[in-house]
């Protein structure tokens, strides 16, 4: 069920993706961005846009924060997800405590 709700979750997001076009107009990319605010708070598809501004070598800082609050977004919600997973104890009692504070100082060190 949790592979089939992965995939499931997994075509969604790539939908919401195909949607999304970044701005082609570097020199003026935090206005693009505001302009599409709407997509990205949707699903941010950053990865694209930090490589559009990459190849037009303009934008770089804004594409560059987009991306890394991204990525930062993404790591607390997984710690969030895992604060609560284990709070409420739905944990696999195989993983044990020390298998549990370990994975957790991995999620931590994301942020």
């Amino acid at each position: 069920m949790l592979a089939f709700s992965d995939g499931v979750f997994a075509i969604a997001v790539t939908l919401l993706v195909l949607e999304i076009q970044p701005p082609h107009d570097f020199g003026n990319l935090v206005q693009g961005l505001g302009a599409l605010w709407p997509s990205y708070l949707a699903y941010t598809f950053s990865t694209s846009l930090l490589a559009d501004a990459l190849r037009a070598e303009q934008g770089l800082r804004a594409s560059v924060v987009v991306y890394g609050s991204t990525l930062w977004t993404a790591a607390a919600l997984f710690n969030i997800v895992w604060a609560h997973l284990r709070r409420a104890e739905l944990l696999d009692p195989g993983l044990g405590p020390f298998g549990a504070r370990a994975i957790g100082r991995r999620f931590a060190s994301l942020l």
